[in-house]
């Protein structure tokens, strides 16, 4: 990074894996100011609600793609469809799990729980149609249940701010 911020490389291609899969359904309904909104028309400056009730922007969407997913099914009937490795902030951790990892905590007879929402079971349902965004804070309410969910970080968009000491939220 200091090369190419000192200008010794004219040049840099950065190659990331696309589509890295903390993604939820394309169709998951998603709390906006303006009434619900499809998690894949959320844009950039649309302004969503976090765990705690307060807005919070939206700062970037990967776009629709396809990715192995799972049925994530809670207590009380509803559900996300998310992806296998979408992560998860459980209550009493500052740790972050994916839904692969909820899936066995379950097989093994727990029930753990992302505020009052408590997983019941996760059926796997193959490849879905998905999309990831980032927010400000990291965390956004999605279905309309409101089940606070970890977004994810647009590598594309972090990777060359950090690199040159700048706030990718600007």
């Amino acid at each position: 990074c200091q090369e190419l911020y000192e200008g010794k490389i004219k040049k840099l291609m950065i190659f990331v894996p696309p589509q890295n899969g903390k993604a939820l359904k394309h169709d998951t309904p998603i709390l906006t100011t303006k009434g619900f909104k499809k998690h894949c028309e959320l844009q950039a400056g649309d302004i969503v609600f976090n765990n705690k009730g307060e807005q919070v922007k939206v700062i970037a969407n990967s776009g629709v793609y396809e990715w192995d997913c799972m049925d994530v099914q809670f207590l009380g009937g509803y559900n996300l469809i998310a992806s296998n490795n979408h992560e998860w902030n459980l209550n009493d951790t500052q740790k972050t799990y994916e839904t692969n990892d909820i899936k066995k905590f379950i097989e093994n007879g727990l029930l753990p729980s992302i505020d009052a929402h408590i997983f019941n079971f996760i059926t796997p349902v193959g490849k879905e149609f998905v999309n990831c965004i980032q927010v400000e804070g990291g965390i956004y309410l999605a279905g309309m249940n409101l089940i606070p969910t970890h977004n994810s970080e647009i590598v594309t968009r972090q990777f060359p701010a950090w690199c040159f000491g700048n706030d990718p939220n600007l």
